[in-house]
C-alpha cells in the first residue's frame, strides 16, 4: 500500500514522529511512504492567514497543492499530524481539506487513515479534530487510531515554571514504535479492519489562537541588531511579515499567531516580544533526538531543564477545568 503523511511541523518534533512511523511501515511491512509538508502548502497557497474560515487571495494552482493532489490520488492510507496550539491544530491545516481546495475524487482511493499530534505542556484531544477533518472527506475510510506525544517546546514560556526543553522524555519516545507496528499489523489484513471510533467535532473555533497576540503583543525588531537577512519573512508560516520602507521586518498584528518561529530562528536575536516579562529563547532549529530524558539542571546550551508538571498541576495553576 501507499501511505501518505501530511504533517504540520515547525520545529521538527511532529515531522520526527511522522518519519519514525513511516520508517516502520516501510522497513517492517514493505509499504511505500511519502511525506508532505503541510506548512509549505499553507504558505505557498496562502491559506489560513486571515481571520476568516476561508482565506482571501489564495493560490490554489501552486506547485505544492498540485503535488499534494497527485499524491492523494495515489494513496491508500493517509496519516495527518500536527503540533497542538491552544488545544487546536494550526490555522490553515483544516483549510487544505476544504472542498474548494481538494475535490472529492482525489480522496476516492483512501481506505484507511490515522492521526498523530505533539504537544509541549498540556495535552488536548486534537486527534478527534484531525480525524473529523479527514472523515469529512473520506467517510468510507476506516480510522486506525491516534498517537499523541509530549515533545520538547520551542515557544515563549506562558507557564514560567515549565521553561524550555530540548530533550525528549524516553517514556514518550517509547510510544512511537508500538503505534507504527499497530498500524502495520492492521494493514496486513485490510478486509477485517474495524474502524476505531472518535468524537466528531462539529465546529472548530480558532478564536483562542488569535487571542494570543493580545497577551504577548506582536513581535518587534531591534533595528540595531537586524541585518535585513529576511530569514523571518521566509520562515513565517502565515505570511504576516513584510519588509517595511526602511528594509526592516514589520508584522501584521491582526494575523500574527505568535508561533515564535521568527523569534526563535532570528540569527542575530533581533526579534522579541516586549510585553512578555522574562521571555528567553530556546534557540534551537530542531531538537536533538539523540538526547532523551528531562531532568533538573542545564543542558550543554545552558538552557534550564526541569521536569514537566503533570497536566492536572497545570490546570490547577491556570484555573482551568479539564
Amino acid at each position: 500500500m501507499h501511505v501518505l503523511f501530511i504533517t504540520y511541523s515547525l520545529t521538527g518534533n511532529t515531522a520526527f514522529v511522522a518519519e519514525s512511523i513511516g520508517k516502520i511501515l516501510r522497513e517492517q511491512f514493505g509499504h511505500s511512504v511519502t511525506f508532505i509538508d503541510a506548512l509549505k502548502i499553507i504558505k505557498a497557497a496562502k491559506l489560513g492567514s486571515n481571520k476568516k474560515p476561508i482565506s482571501e487571495n489564495r493560490d490554489l494552482d501552486c506547485k505544492e497543492l498540485q503535488d499534494l493532489r497527485a499524491q492523494l490520488a495515489q494513496a491508500d492510507v493517509l496519516g495527518l499530524g500536527c503540533f497542538v496550539s491552544c488545544h487546536l491544530p494550526q490555522i490553515g491545516l483544516e483549510e487544505i481539506f476544504d472542498t474548494s481546495v481538494l475535490s472529492a475524487e482525489i480522496f476516492s482511493n483512501i481506505k484507511f487513515f490515522f492521526t498523530y499530534t505533539t504537544h509541549g505542556s498540556v495535552p488536548h484531544p486534537v486527534g478527534d479534530v484531525l480525524a473529523t477533518i479527514i472523515n469529512n472527506r473520506t467517510e468510507q475510510a476506516s480510522y486506525l487510531g491516534h498517537l499523541n506525544i509530549r515533545t520538547p517546546e520551542n515557544i515563549i514560556s506562558y507557564l514560567p515554571p515549565i521553561n524550555y526543553h530540548n530533550a525528549w522524555d524516553d517514556v514518550e519516545l517509547a510510544k512511537i514504535d508500538p503505534f507504527g507496528m499497530s498500524v502495520g499489523e492492521a494493514l496486513k489484513d485490510p478486509n477485517n479492519i474495524k474502524s476505531i471510533s472518535f468524537n466528531k467535532i462539529a465546529h472548530i473555533d480558532y478564536s483562542m489562537q488569535f487571542s494570543i497576540v493580545g497577551r504577548t503583543g506582536p513581535p518587534q525588531v531591534d533595528e540595531s541588531k537586524c541585518v535585513k537577512c529576511r530569514t523571518c519573512v521566509n520562515l513565517c508560516p502565515y505570511n504576516v511579515i513584510k519588509i517595511g520602507s526602511k528594509g526592516f521586518p514589520e508584522w501584521d498584528a491582526d494575523s500574527c499567531l505568535v508561533c515564535c518561529r521568527c523569534y526563535n530562528q532570528c540569527p542575530n536575536e533581533a526579534i522579541d516580544f516586549p510585553k512578555v516579562f522574562g521571555a528567553f529563547r530556546s534557540r534551537y532549529s530542531k531538537p536533538d533526538f539523540t538526547k532523551v530524558g528531562v531532568g533538573d539542571g542545564k543542558n550543554e546550551k545552558g538552557q534550564i531543564m526541569i521536569p514537566l508538571p503533570l497536566p492536572q498541576e497545570i490546570f490547577a495553576r491556570r484555573g482551568w477545568k479539564p
